[in-house]
């Protein structure tokens, strides 16, 4: 299994956009304890899965943006594994699709999980 966000759209002719985030796995040993670790609210959520509103949507900007400054800060410091880079990618991908869907007329609903 692995946790993505997931794109609908209103318009029935525009597909489905599916943007991968991390493997279960990977959640579990990396997204999980960095979240934690930062006291988020939102972010732990993505491995069961939840719909994102506008109303949400800075809240988690805002915790998606943390954990991005924490990984540069260990990346930079040398503290950290490859796997952080990898991570990292991922997460600069999540915050552009995210940025890109906020109030955007054209979006049906955003999920990730």
């Amino acid at each position: 299994m692995s946790v993505s966000l997931s794109i609908s759209y209103k318009e029935a002719s525009k597909k489905e956009q599916l943007v991968p985030i991390a493997t279960e796995k990977l959640f579990e040993s990396y997204w999980q304890p960095i979240a934690i670790r930062l006291d988020s609210h939102w972010i732990p959520l993505f491995q069961t899965g939840l719909p994102v509103s506008n109303e949400d949507l800075p809240e988690i900007m805002g915790e998606l943006r943390a954990m991005e400054s924490w990984l540069c800060s260990k990346i930079a410091a040398n503290t950290s594994d490859e796997v952080y880079t990898h991570i990292l990618k991922r997460l600069t991908t999540l915050i552009e699709k995210l940025d890109f869907a906020n109030n955007n007329p054209d979006i049906q609903e955003l999920y990730i999980g």
